[in-house]
């Protein structure tokens, strides 16, 4: 895995012009190439999220079970794609509060 101190080091910030998707993308291939296992890929990933976002990550049963595949699905539903019809998503919340806080 590349250090997370690389100018090459993936890096998930939670603004919602960065998908969750595209990350995880990159990250699976990147975590497949090291022949991680599910379990190390779930303990990993969390150098490569700001710290902003460790509690929410944190959080999502996925992480607490070291489950890859249902942690991978709690994030895509955690970090829903802006649209009219979910414009006032826990995301988005959670970044209103964090900026004015």
């Amino acid at each position: 895995m590349l250090s997370v101190r690389s100018k090459l080091a993936l890096h998930f910030s939670g603004e919602i012009e960065h998908p969750i998707e595209d990350f995880l993308e990159e990250y699976k291939e990147l975590a497949d190439n090291c022949r991680l296992s599910n379990l190390q890929k779930v303990e990993t990933i969390m150098q490569y999220v700001d710290c902003s976002q460790h509690h929410i990550w944190q959080s999502l049963p996925g992480y607490a079970n070291h489950n890859w595949d249902n942690f991978h699905n709690d994030l895509c539903k955690e970090y829903v794609s802006p649209s009219a019809e979910n414009q006032f998503s826990r995301q988005k919340l959670v970044e209103f509060a964090n900026k004015y806080a």
